[in-house]
């Protein structure tokens, strides 16, 4: 969807708690999964991704260094995703210490006013990206926070089914003890 993206992220934050638990990603064609402790985002001055969770709103950043650099520290969660990650099944080992990122955009994935999560493209170079990215980023987001919430309602409503199916065989069973 973003041909000037180098990588692209998908963080599952929980906007109550404020932390970010799993990221998935690709760069290049290669998927991978990062899931860690619980990371607390820094203040929303601090990091795109803390900025987006507290406003649910996109934010395009064309040069990281100059942003990083007004605030005078780099984000933890950065850090933590310049080790090596493990990928996903079928992709080959993939380290991504060298990649730098001078770019990003990064929009809420909103789906019935609720945010499901945070979707980033991140380039090696500066101002690679545009207003268009913004919106185009925003609406595959936005399509897949759908799906992602039809996902979970579906489980929720299986869920639901079986423990009733269970209460049910339960209240028949002792009502033929009886």
């Amino acid at each position: 969807l973003v041909p000037d993206a180098d990588m692209v992220h998908l963080y599952r934050p929980n906007p109550r708690s404020g932390l970010v638990n799993c990221v998935y990603g690709a760069q290049q064609t290669h998927l991978y999964r990062k899931v860690f402790d619980p990371a607390v985002l820094e203040p929303a001055t601090g990091v795109l991704q803390r900025q987006v969770l507290h406003t649910q709103e996109a934010v395009l950043v064309n040069d990281l260094a100059r942003f990083m650099q007004t605030l005078g520290r780099v984000s933890s969660l950065a850090r933590r995703n310049s080790q090596p990650l493990p990928v996903l099944a079928g992709s080959p080992p993939l380290t991504l210490s060298r990649f730098i990122p001078r770019a990003a955009v990064d929009v809420p994935m909103l789906a019935g006013g609720e945010m499901v999560g945070i979707l980033e493209a991140l380039s090696a170079r500066r101002n690679r990206f545009a207003r268009r990215d913004l919106q185009l980023l925003a609406l595959a987001g936005n399509t897949a926070a759908v799906v992602i919430q039809s996902f979970y309602l579906r489980q929720l409503a299986d869920d639901y089914t079986r423990s009733l199916q269970t209460t049910y065989s339960a209240t028949v069973d002792s009502w033929r003890r009886a």
